[in-house]
């Protein structure tokens, strides 16, 4: 913020350093204090209270585009990381079924080839007595 602040204010002649008047602007503006942020700057700079409110339009309108274009930046990075996720989950649940699928192969042809392979249900059969 002190940087549009800075830009705006740089041909102007300031009663105080341009840092120091730099932050004083941006912290009325933050707080959305416009009022105090148009006297402060017409003071600073010798200018008409009309003419400081000028300049400070000119400074929320760069503020307003920055951050919109943050606002988009940001956007776009999330949209990247979410569909980065998805993607992996899928790929994972998609590898997790295959090798679940192969493994179960393995066990029931490891049963179906032994030899010494007998049913359990037909040796313990309990007698039927009545």
């Amino acid at each position: 913020m002190t940087e549009f602040a800075e830009d705006v204010l740089g041909d102007s002649t300031l009663r105080s350093p341009p840092e120091v008047v730099a932050r004083g602007l941006a912290s009325r503006l933050v707080r959305g204090d416009t009022e105090s942020a148009t006297n402060y700057l017409a003071f600073q700079t010798n200018k008409t209270p009309a003419e400081a409110q000028a300049k400070i339009t000119q400074i929320q309108q760069k503020i307003t585009t920055a951050a919109t274009d943050a606002g988009i930046a940001a956007a776009r990075t999330m949209k990247m990381i979410g569909w980065t996720m998805f993607l992996s989950i899928l790929i994972g649940t998609i590898a997790s079924m295959l090798t679940g699928a192969m493994g179960g192969n393995v066990v029931n042809r490891t049963r179906t080839t032994n030899t010494d392979y007998r049913p359990s249900n037909t040796t313990n059969r309990p007698s039927a007595t009545v």
